[in-house]
């Protein structure tokens, strides 16, 4: 076995997409299509209270896809880093905890290296 050190990856369950999901609110502060805006609306009302890390139930709903189907005009490379830098890290993981065990993790490794 390989010893990486402190080597700690971040293996999220899905997509980057997820996180995206996370910060719908911003996605529509980017978007001004109108088909796009009632598409984020719709995708909205069927996420309801699933938490973003847990739409995927196989390759047809991975969070890539919802983005896509409900709203045409996304672009990952686009939208994507614009909405999670403006929702920011806090936001990102109060709504999603397997990313925010892996923050907490980080961070303990910070708390360990204090004097």
């Amino acid at each position: 076995m390989v010893d990486y050190g402190r080597l700690i990856p971040c293996l999220q369950r899905h997509e980057f997409e997820a996180l995206v999901l996370a910060a719908l609110s911003s996605l529509a502060e980017l978007l001004d299509a109108e088909d796009d805006l009632r598409g984020l609306h719709a995708l909205k009302k069927e996420m309801g209270d699933t938490p973003p890390e847990d739409v995927d139930d196989g390759p047809e709903t991975a969070p890539s896809k919802w983005l896509l189907r409900h709203i045409p005009g996304y672009r990952k490379t686009l939208h994507g880093p614009d909405v999670t830098a403006d929702v920011g890290l806090a936001s990102l993981r109060r709504a999603c905890p397997r990313l925010n065990a892996w923050v907490r993790g980080l961070e303990g490794l910070a708390l360990e290296d204090a004097p």
